[in-house]
């Protein structure tokens, strides 16, 4: 196959994936800035999913490690595909434990 990629699909695509050829794009960005402690808006959830089209497909993944210890975070308000979380930041000591939620649609 000359347009063998190595991806499998040999569509020469390496971003399209074999259930129809949309292109998928990842979209991370932190709720809260650990450093800082600056909040940023958990609409570009929504204002990502927006621009997908039949041809592309915006999966967004928004960190929530460090908002989620001070504020509520309703998942079915702000649906990302992809939120992880930290434990030691939740619970005040370090456990080496977090979750990664991830959307059922998005898997």
């Amino acid at each position: 196959d000359n347009n063998s990629n190595g991806n499998g699909n040999g569509n020469g695509n390496s971003n399209a994936n074999d259930a129809g050829g949309v292109t998928l794009h990842l979209v991370a960005y932190p709720a809260k800035d650990n450093y800082e402690g600056q909040l940023y808006p958990t609409d570009w959830v929504r204002q990502a999913h927006a621009k997908s089209d039949a041809a592309n497909k915006y999966l967004v993944l928004l960190d929530a490690a460090a908002f989620v210890p001070t504020h509520s975070l309703d998942l079915s308000q702000v649906q990302a595909d992809f939120v992880p979380i930290s434990f030691y930041k939740m619970f005040g000591y370090p456990s080496g434990l977090g979750a990664l939620l991830v959307r059922k649609d998005a898997a």
